[in-house]
């Protein structure tokens, strides 16, 4: 068999600072759909085009049928981001800067697969 090939399907979705919410007008911004070979590296980008202090995630929805939306990544403007514990091995950001949050998955996995959102929340 050939290399393994996964798709990371990099959908434009937002949330709104409350009830999380779907508001698909908000001005957000990510990277385009990719498809790597199984221990490349690939950078997810996301910026926010409205001014203000904004906390940035980023989540994935794995392949399967009954998958479920997980928390990768969380940063608030000017800080470190948090990676929830599954994902600190390959998963690396310099947190949110000029209300842009990028990751990056070192040596991808089949695993990997799934689409990610990026999110916004208004940091009160």
């Amino acid at each position: 068999p050939g290399p393994y090939r996964m798709r990371l399907c990099v959908s434009f979705e937002s949330f709104h600072s409350h009830s999380f919410s779907p508001f698909p007008g908000w001005a957000l911004q990510q990277s385009p759909d990719s498809v790597v070979r199984r221990g490349d590296s690939l950078t997810l980008n996301c910026s926010n085009k409205e001014s203000g202090t904004w906390t940035m995630y980023w989540y994935k929805l794995p392949v399967g049928k009954n998958a479920s939306l997980q928390l990768v990544v969380f940063s608030v403007e000017g800080t470190k981001a948090e990676f929830e514990e599954e994902f600190r091995s390959r998963f690396q950001s310099s947190g949110t800067k000029a209300n842009s949050l990028s990751v990056t998955i070192d040596h991808v996995v089949l695993s990997d697969s799934g689409t990610y959102f990026c999110a916004k929340q208004d940091t009160l």
